[in-house]
């Protein structure tokens, strides 16, 4: 079984929302990122040529079980790339923000020109199971990125608990904006006239 690596997760997946119980299983057991929102595992690009929605299916199946489907535009350009009879591997990055919710990309190259710029680098020959490695030198397609949700602004300090620095910076501001105020009634007043 050959591994397949395009350098980038920039293939996505679809049809994650029905395998959430599998997802969160994986997304546990996968190595996970100092962020905890991004866990990596390897996972099985396997041919569902009996799939009855889509004799074309191309299934990304984890160790777990079945975590969704290329879309059907891809999986017809994965099988005329990589063939209609193998079952490949290839890296997976699952991106959850809190748990509730999973995206999956996987490292595999789709576009027409891969075929050009693969390169094969044979295992050595004491690993367990012979496999190639195929990889793409291609552009980097961007990451999807996943938003950090707004955090509610910090109540401001009551004033016992403020450091000295912080006091007289708030007298400060205070005397200035007082300043303000005061040079714009001065100006108002000399404009029109008042208290002359």
């Amino acid at each position: 079984m050959a591994h397949l690596s395009g350098g980038d997760f920039g293939q996505e997946i679809v049809g994650e929302s029905n395998y959430f119980k599998i997802l969160a299983r994986c997304f546990k057991a996968g190595r996970q990122d100092k962020s905890g929102k991004r866990s990596y595992m390897t996972v099985k690009l396997v041919l569902e040529n009996n799939n009855k929605h889509d004799k074309n299916a191309v299934a990304v199946v984890s160790d777990f079980g079945t975590v969704g489907y290329l879309p059907r535009a891809d999986a017809k350009l994965y099988r005329k790339l990589y063939g209609n009879n193998e079952t490949h591997s290839t890296d997976a990055v699952i991106y959850s923000q809190d748990g509730t919710k999973f995206g999956v990309w996987i490292d595999v190259c789709l576009d027409d020109d891969c075929m050009d710029e693969d390169w094969i680098d044979e295992p050595d020959d004491n690993s367990q199971s012979p496999s190639t490695f195929i990889q793409h030198s291609n552009t980097p397609v961007e990451r999807p990125i996943i938003l950090e949700p707004k955090q509610p602004p910090k109540p401001p300090k009551a004033w016992k608990e403020q450091t000295s620095r912080e006091k007289i910076a708030v007298g400060l501001a205070w005397i200035f904006l007082a300043g303000c105020v005061y040079f714009a009634f001065a100006l108002l007043c000399w404009f029109f006239g008042l208290f002359v």
